[in-house]
């Protein structure tokens, strides 16, 4: 298996220094997205919240029309800027899968991961759901959130910058206020801070909420919008749905990354033999930030995507801790064994399967 991989290598340092990095990994990650819509069937046909987000494309500023969604501009916002609005704003959330798959093998070649380590860590988020619901729910810009969340973490060590990305991604969804306790413990370790505290830098991510308030306000004093804070804190059917969706919690939880568990497991557990707590609280400030979404929010699956930060970042700590060729074996192994297991998805509705092509058109 060594002298495959470093074909593979071989190969990628070669596109590399033809081509650049960025273009190698525009390839690497197209082919990452197609061999996914290859696992789970794509659809093209906006629908659901999809075909709200659609509308809102049109007119993103215009807060005459009632719109589920409004809040949530950044997305719209860009297809109305690159004409990738109404029916064609399906390409928005493929467009940013391929530039987070992107970012994610750039960042890892830059800390000297090899070209297939560093394309594992892309396929860690390519065959999660964080990748494959967008790819079978139309024009949900989830891949937006996550790909500016990526970057806000990749920058925590330039306070304004991470702020700057987590400012983009509150404006594309909500949601992205449960990364902030993460964000912040994260910062924290990057700086040699072994406990989680609010520090002088952790203000600019507080300042990175006003945007979104005020674009909020704004909304609010000009429309009804209905998933509005008291959709979420007054509904009436709270109690059922979370009844409903406590049982399904674990197997949503597990099928969200299936096998790229294994990551966060083996080194908590590691970072528990070595005293290594800080790395601990890291993880689970991202964890339990986003799991607490659950409260208040029953689309399990795509709620607990937003816990890839720590998925990337346990396999990270992993691969630094192993010689040789260790990781890329490990890594490849597990994506290969993961493709045998069926995917679904989990709601207060219940698991869904998603079909690979043929089956699921």
């Amino acid at each position: 298996m060594n002298s495959i991989i470093n074909k593979i290598n071989h190969w990628g340092y070669l596109s590399e220094q033809k081509t650049g990095i960025f273009l190698t990994s525009i390839f690497l990650s197209v082919l990452l997205l197609a061999t996914a819509m290859l696992y789970v069937a794509p659809d093209f046909n906006a629908g659901f919240h999809g075909a709200y987000y659609a509308k809102l494309s049109l007119h993103p500023f215009d807060v005459s029309t009632p719109n589920p969604v409004h809040y949530r501009i950044l997305a719209p916002l860009i297809g109305y800027l690159t004409f990738l609005k109404g029916d064609l704003f399906f390409f928005i959330p493929l467009l940013f899968a391929v530039l987070l798959l992107s970012s994610i093998y750039i960042n890892y070649r830059k800390i000297n991961f090899s070209v297939l380590e560093s394309l594992n860590m892309a396929g860690i988020i390519a065959f999660s759901c964080a990748i494959l619901i967008p790819i079978r729910a139309a024009g949900y810009p989830d891949t937006v959130t996550y790909y500016f969340i990526f970057l806000a973490f990749t920058s925590v060590q330039k306070p304004k910058l991470a702020a700057l990305f987590f400012t983009l991604a509150l404006l594309n969804h909500e949601s992205s206020a449960f990364v902030l306790p993460g964000l912040i413990a994260y910062q924290n370790y990057r700086n040699g801070n072994k406990t989680f505290t609010l520090s002088k830098n952790s203000l600019y991510f507080i300042i990175g909420c006003l945007p979104y308030l005020i674009y909020h306000y704004y909304v609010s004093i000009n429309c009804t919008v209905e998933y509005n804070l008291s959709f979420y804190f007054l509904n009436e059917s709270f109690k059922t749905d979370l009844q409903s969706m406590i049982p399904l919690f674990i197997p949503g939880l597990f099928f969200t990354f299936k096998l790229f568990w294994i990551y966060p497991v083996w080194i908590i557990g590691k970072s528990i033999q070595t005293n290594n707590y800080a790395f601990i609280i890291v993880l689970l400030s991202i964890i339990i930030g986003v799991i607490l979404q659950l409260l208040i929010a029953f689309d399990i699956s795509r709620m607990l995507c937003l816990l890839f930060p720590a998925i990337l970042l346990s396999a990270e700590q992993l691969k630094l801790e192993m010689e040789g060729n260790k990781f890329a074996i490990l890594s490849t192994v597990v994506i290969l064994i993961n493709f045998a297991i069926p995917q679904y998805f989990a709601s207060n509705f219940g698991l869904e399967r998603l079909f690979h092509l043929p089956f699921g058109i």
